[in-house]
């Protein structure tokens, strides 16, 4: 799953923001030291690009608001870096 993840993201237009839901995709939680668990989706993108845009959306499982909240700051983010350029 790894490999396949950072493929994706080397392949996404930039600017680009990868969203990390769950607690299980921020830091492992439960299966943290599990033979199976790659580790953090935010460790494993910043071994391609080590500036990459990653918004954890805590919660197991996270609540509906959570997400709808963090796609609307990903927009306002997306959106101010465009006007910079």
């Amino acid at each position: 799953m790894k490999p396949r993840m950072q493929e994706l993201y080397l392949q996404a237009s930039k600017p680009c923001v990868v969203f990390a839901i769950g607690s299980c995709a921020i830091s492992g939680n439960f299966f943290r030291k599990s033979y199976n668990m790659a580790g953090p989706v935010e460790r494993a993108i910043k071994e391609v690009d080590p500036n990459p845009i990653v918004i954890n959306v805590p919660g197991c499982p996270p609540k509906p608001e959570a997400m709808i909240s963090a796609v609307v700051k990903a927009i306002g983010f997306i959106d101010t870096l465009k006007k910079k350029k």
